[in-house]
């Protein structure tokens, strides 16, 4: 139980200071759900950073409904990807725009 303590209070501490560093190229992000399981589990702590272009089988994280969702692209079009949780069953409704 005390190993989880610890564990719980380095998560604190990198997304407090994540926050600090907001003007950093990168962000650390708490994962709060299982659907890029077994990628990424719940809980982990992830980086994110922008990329000059992104591909097919790509993880990318974008905001949907003011919330920040991490998933991969399944698939692109010329303005927009279409992208799905690893654990999920069918692919995301809204597609993503490419900026």
């Amino acid at each position: 139980m005390k190993k989880l303590g610890y564990v719980f209070s380095g998560l604190i501490i990198l997304l407090l200071l994540s926050s600090l560093l907001s003007t950093a190229p990168h962000k650390f992000l708490l994962v709060t759900s299982g659907s890029m399981t077994p990628i990424i589990k719940q809980g982990s702590v992830i980086m994110v950073f922008k990329k000059a272009s992104y591909q097919k089988g790509d993880i990318i994280t974008f905001i949907e409904n003011g919330q920040k969702v991490t998933h991969r692209i399944v698939n692109g079009q010329k303005n927009f990807f279409i992208t799905k949780g690893d654990a999920n069953p069918s692919y995301d409704l809204k597609k993503i725009a490419q900026d």
